[in-house]
């Protein structure tokens, strides 16, 4: 069914959005930098709705560096987490890496942070390069706010994520401690491609070199977001070494719920994901260690 919407509504607060949300339901769709919906409607997830809610008059743009985490606004562009040193850094350059993937810059301009989040898409680069970092959802609704980690969220069923009335408001990331690495991998057939296969990971390192926590998940085009526990559980209590690095891609490759399609075979994204998460293995732990 073809998505035609017959009401275009331009609230101008977080309260005013959820009061609409939550009269409308399913037969509403929130757009703020308006990429997503484009990808919805091409699946048909938008044929039931009636209402388009546009966020950009609320004021959900800022990004806040805290002592001890960043606080990132659900509509704030890819552009402004590209132009903030705070992600440069290399406990948090799994989300710069992401982010600098993007292309073209039209795309980077206007593409929002919670459009990301909130479609799910494994294929946007921006998800996988947060998943690692341990991101905690601040959603407002009619019952008032709560929180949710990106994990929980991200891997819900689209029906699943927000309760009737709820809006996505802000982001918070946890600033790290010394020690940890993250990184960011993309294998796409063109530099302006979706991705067909990423991954993004993050890696606690103690002083004796030895890996304290490890997070990894993989996504990509027609992929589900993947992230099997026995593939950071290889690394963790180990020094990296080629059998750790073996064993850890083993895990994902396996887990990866890989089919053959025009972007490639199975084996071939099974393959292509090992060489991807070996390698944001190894430059994470790079960035770990480093003095």
């Amino acid at each position: 069914m073809v998505f035609r919407p017959n009401e275009y509504l331009r609230p101008t607060s977080i309260e005013e959005t959820v009061a609409l949300m939550e009269r409308y339901g399913e037969a509403a769709v929130l757009i703020a930098g308006s990429i997503t919906v484009n990808e919805l409607a091409k699946r048909g997830l938008l044929s039931g709705v009636e209402k388009v809610v546009d966020i950009e008059r609320v004021g959900l743009s800022w990004i806040r560096i805290e002592p001890s985490e960043i606080r990132i606004g659900a509509a704030t562009t890819y552009t402004d987490i590209l132009r903030t040193e705070a992600f440069e850094s290399p406990e948090l350059m799994s989300i710069h890496e992401a982010v600098r993937s993007i292309h073209p810059d039209q795309v980077r301009n206007i593409g929002t942070v919670g459009g990301a989040i909130c479609s799910g898409f494994p294929f946007l680069d921006l998800l996988i390069g947060l998943l690692p970092h341990d991101v905690e959802l601040a959603v407002v609704g009619p019952g008032g706010e709560r929180r949710i980690g990106l994990d929980r969220f991200a891997l819900a069923g689209l029906d699943e994520r927000l309760d009737r009335g709820e809006v996505l408001k802000e982001l918070r990331v946890p600033r790290a401690r010394a020690g940890k690495g993250s990184a960011f991998v993309k294998y796409g057939q063109t530099g302006l491609d979706l991705a067909v296969l990423n991954c993004g990971v993050a890696l606690q390192v103690d002083g004796t070199g030895v890996i304290g926590t490890a997070r990894a998940f993989a996504g990509g085009k027609g992929v589900d977001i993947t992230a099997p526990p026995r593939c950071p559980a290889a690394l963790v209590g180990r020094l990296l070494s080629e059998a750790a690095l073996d064993a850890a891609c083993a895990e994902m490759a396996t887990a990866l719920p890989a089919a053959s399609d025009p972007r490639g075979s199975a084996a071939f994204k099974r393959y292509t994901i090992k060489r991807l998460l070996r390698e944001a293995l190894r430059t994470a732990h790079g960035r770990a260690v480093a003095p």
